[in-house]
């Protein structure tokens, strides 16, 4: 499942990349900038989807609608096997019970944490694409097992 996710994750921040139109006149005013960050905000997607950048927009939504329900599936899944350690009759069954717990919260807290991490990384893509200052270029190196996200502020 680690390795799903994982891929998952990094094609959204592959293609989810800020772009910039080639027209610098496309100003975005300070009030549509804050309606923009505000949707973004109430649910990730929105504000790309208000800059007319659906790529990007759908990349943002379909993630955090996939990791928020791996969570989801997996905190039903923690409270099953809890209720079974619950009524465990042996120690071994117990002891077996509480370990599958204890690996589903793990995994649904790893998948919490990814959907604040794209969530966050929403924010800052449809920030940095009103304000046209910021670039976010993200690069996957699968021999090496890294992902790298870089920053890059234009003045």
């Amino acid at each position: 499942m680690s390795a799903k996710l994982s891929c998952f994750l990094i094609l959204t921040l592959l293609f989810s990349g800020t772009s910039f139109p080639a027209d610098s006149s496309e100003s975005v005013k300070a009030e549509d900038t804050k309606k923009i960050l505000t949707k973004s905000l109430i649910f990730p997607g929105w504000g790309q989807l208000l800059q007319k950048r659906y790529l990007p927009s759908v990349s943002f939504a379909l993630s955090t609608a996939a990791v928020l329900s791996f969570a989801l599936l997996k905190n039903i899944q923690g409270n099953q096997y809890y209720r079974k350690y619950q009524q465990a009759a042996n120690s071994q069954d117990a002891i077996y019970y509480r370990q599958l717990t204890e690996r589903t919260d793990r995994w649904r807290n790893i998948a919490l944490i990814s959907a604040v991490l794209i969530w966050t990384l929403n924010l800052i893509d449809v920030y940095s694409s009103a304000k046209r200052r910021l670039h976010i270029k993200a690069e996957l190196n699968p021999d090496a097992n890294q992902i790298a996200v870089s920053f890059t502020n234009y003045f």
